[in-house]
């Protein structure tokens, strides 16, 4: 192993890979000139990012004992990224947002460009579809590019790749990327189930947390950790112990960004101030909000999240009621208790540097303004 990880210098590795991809589409897709306006989208939604979820790969491949430099490596981060992209297309649709990271959504963009070209039909109906074709496209190619992010891994051996059945590394990993890849879809389904309820409805709370944690946490943290380390050759063990320390990292990471997307600044998140409740979105800090406002409160914010989209002035009364209730400071408290875990499961881990470098991140995920 190396003495040290190097974390997010890898970036260039993963962006490189990401521009092969991008390259490889218009010379497959060249005869069907008209794609080229889906894959100027598509373009966008990959130039952004922190590359958090390749970066965690990549630290569970080197825990495993590779190098996180390698092309293996190098192509399961731009996976996960291919995969992340996939999700936040389809989530901004569902969430009806209309920025990420200061552009417009990509269902935004393309129904804009329609109205502009002047074409006949909805164009609003054409962002959506274009929404859903863009994120299915970037899904299929993270499958694409992990696959051979998979060969990769079992042709170079390694000399750990062979697991208890003789299957190689690659191909273990494989699986874990595909049952994640299954396990996400139900998990924005529950996430979009959740957000027919009204606030306050029985078992909102625990209905929104098990969303919480199969639509965002697990993917975002937990699961990059695992398929990382399983690629690298990594034993049932330390895959387990890595997973210890991603689940409750993950459900962190996830309500900082609820927290974010009522509180955060515009200039540093990239989005609308109160983005979450402008969209009337149904979260474990809007349920905390409820159940802690006086009756009358209470009814006021759900009535205003009921009727979203929101214009300027109801989104800063409903923000307003958020803040008054106190559920911040709850989200904050369940935020130390989470880290409590995740710390302790980090100081479990047998190696010092892996230690280092995953309390490192750790904060770069959760203590974050962005």
């Amino acid at each position: 192993m190396l003495q040290e990880f190097p974390g997010s210098a890898l970036r260039p590795q993963w962006d490189g890979a990401l521009l092969a991809v991008q390259e490889q589409w218009r010379a497959e897709l060249a005869d069907l000139v008209e794609a080229a306006e889906l894959l100027d989208y598509a373009a966008v939604l990959l130039a952004g990012g922190k590359r958090k979820r390749a970066e965690l790969a990549a630290l569970g491949y080197w825990a495993a004992g590779g190098d996180p430099a390698s092309q293996a490596c190098a192509q399961a981060g731009a996976a996960l990224e291919l995969f992340q992209a996939a999700a936040l297309a389809h989530d901004d649709l569902m969430d009806d947002s209309a920025t990420r990271r200061s552009h417009p959504t990509t269902h935004v963009q393309a129904a804009h460009d329609h109205a502009a070209r002047g074409w006949v039909g909805s164009a609003a109906q054409f962002g959506l579809s274009a929404a859903v074709l863009l994120g299915d496209l970037l899904l299929a190619q993270s499958h694409r590019t992990f696959a051979a992010a998979a060969a990769l891994a079992d042709r170079q051996g390694d000399d750990v790749a062979a697991g208890p059945r003789g299957i190689g590394a690659g191909q273990r990993a494989l699986a874990a990327f595909s049952a994640m890849s299954v396990e996400l879809q139900a998990g924005q389904y529950l996430d979009t189930r959740a957000q027919t309820q009204p606030l306050g409805a029985p078992d909102a709370l625990a209905s929104l947390e098990r969303a919480l944690t199969f639509k965002s946490a697990r993917y975002s943290v937990e699961h990059p950790l695992r398929i990382g380390a399983a690629l690298g050759g990594a034993g049932p063990e330390l895959v387990a112990a890595l997973g210890a320390v991603g689940r409750p990292l993950g459900i962190a990471f996830q309500l900082r960004d609820d927290l974010l997307g009522v509180f955060g600044d515009p200039a540093v998140t990239g989005k609308p101030a109160g983005d979450d409740v402008r969209v009337g979105k149904r979260t474990v800090l809007a349920e905390l909000a409820h159940a802690s406002l006086s009756p009358a409160n209470a009814a006021e914010l759900a009535a205003l999240l009921a009727r979203a989209p929101l214009g300027e002035a109801d989104t800063a009364a409903a923000t307003a009621l958020i803040a008054a209730s106190g559920a911040a400071e709850q989200v904050e408290a369940r935020i130390a208790q989470l880290r409590g875990q995740y710390e302790a499961a980090i100081e479990a881990l047998p190696q010092e540097p892996v230690r280092l470098a995953l309390a490192a991140l750790a904060h770069e995920l959760v203590d974050r303004e962005a």
